[in-house]
């Protein structure tokens, strides 16, 4: 009687390999900007297939207009790519967020709450569809970044952008003295907030049960008819 053999390929035994990290961050649409960093500085162009990253001859002046797309990350490092959504060229992403540390060449980056739901923009200041939501902490990178009339901060390792006023908040002066309510139009046991004080408003005003409110901290609000 014949014994049957399994022969296992090479390339079904490579699927058991322990693979480099490698994450990928699509861009539905190319965003164009600029490179972005300090005064006669240059920024390397990579060419990456897979998880190899090669330096190449070609640089870009700050200032330059370039067209991204995708974001990557290999090693811990954010490579954005440039040209086309085909290329296998990139820029490390601190280039084109706004975030290059000229002193150490790395990105300033931050763990902060966003308190008010954010729409995600392109760093063109395009809509992508995506949303931050309220009260989750997000990394970001610094420093802000002016696009249009608003400024926002880039959210590390993607091209996402999303209001600074959403995490920083801006100040506001009551005009009447305010009570506190919770995210179901509840009032909160707390001292009443008092006419004249300055209190941080996060955002764009928002609906609770048919009545307009600013969000003033985690889960709670103060009506915008105060203000």
């Amino acid at each position: 009687m014949k014994k049957n053999l399994k022969i296992v390929s090479l390339a079904a035994a490579a699927l058991f390999m322990t693979a480099p990290v490698f994450t990928t961050a699509t861009s539905v649409n190319a965003a164009s900007t600029t490179i972005q960093g300090p005064t006669d500085s240059v920024a390397m162009v990579y060419e990456i297939h897979g998880t190899d990253v090669a330096e190449t001859n070609r640089t870009l002046e700050v200032n330059s207009p370039v067209n991204t797309f995708n974001t990557i990350t290999i090693d811990g490092d954010s490579y954005t790519q440039i040209d086309s959504a085909n290329s296998n060229y990139y820029v490390k992403s601190s280039w084109v967020n706004g975030s290059y540390n000229p002193e150490t060449g790395d990105v300033e980056s931050d763990s902060k709450m966003v308190m008010r739901t954010s729409i995600a923009y392109t760093g063109s200041g395009k809509k992508t569809g995506k949303r931050y939501l309220a009260f989750h902490n997000t990394t970001i990178n610094y420093p802000k970044v002016k696009i249009g009339s608003a400024t926002y901060y880039n959210v590390t390792n993607t091209n996402d952008y999303i209001k600074a006023v959403n995490i920083d908040g801006k100040k506001k002066t009551l005009k009447k003295n305010a009570y506190v309510y919770d995210q179901n139009g509840k009032r909160v046991k707390t001292a009443t907030l008092t006419k004249g004080k300055s209190v941080t408003v996060y955002g764009s005003s928002l609906k609770i049960k048919g009545k307009s409110y600013y969000t003033i901290g985690e889960k709670r609000y103060v009506k915008v008819a105060n203000f």
